[in-house]
């Protein structure tokens, strides 16, 4: 019985970040557009971590980026994602998001809340 149950809240799991995933790609479309456009985007709920691939303008290939680990934080101002890790298939980029991302609270606007909490 317990592995049945594990195994349906595997699929739940799975079924609500594959959810999360597109939503959190969609929003996330918008705020790089200048720069380029998601091609993918993956979120390990389980794991705390997100996976995108992302096509800046004027590049052939694109890069991936790996928020290895993140938290969601909430006080009275709203809700934060705070990222603890990153990494990207560039490592100059790996560079410059550690150094400006690591640790910093970005605020989820408030009509994305609700499903940002999907994925705590």
């Amino acid at each position: 019985m317990k592995g049945a149950l594990e195994k349906v809240g595997g699929w739940l799991g799975r079924t609500r970040d594959a959810a999360g995933s597109m939503l959190v790609e969609r929003a996330a479309q918008k705020l790089i557009s200048n720069y380029g456009r998601m091609l993918n985007l993956r979120i390990d709920s389980r794991n705390n971590s997100i996976h995108c691939e992302i096509l800046l303008k004027g590049e052939a290939a694109p890069i991936q980026i790996s928020i290895n680990k993140y938290e969601l934080t909430t006080d009275e101002s709203g809700t934060y994602v705070v990222i603890r890790d990153v990494s990207a298939s560039r490592e100059w980029m790996t560079t410059v998001l550690s150094q400006f991302a690591t640790g910093r609270k970005v605020r989820v606007p408030d009509e994305y809340v609700p499903f940002v909490r999907l994925l705590a």
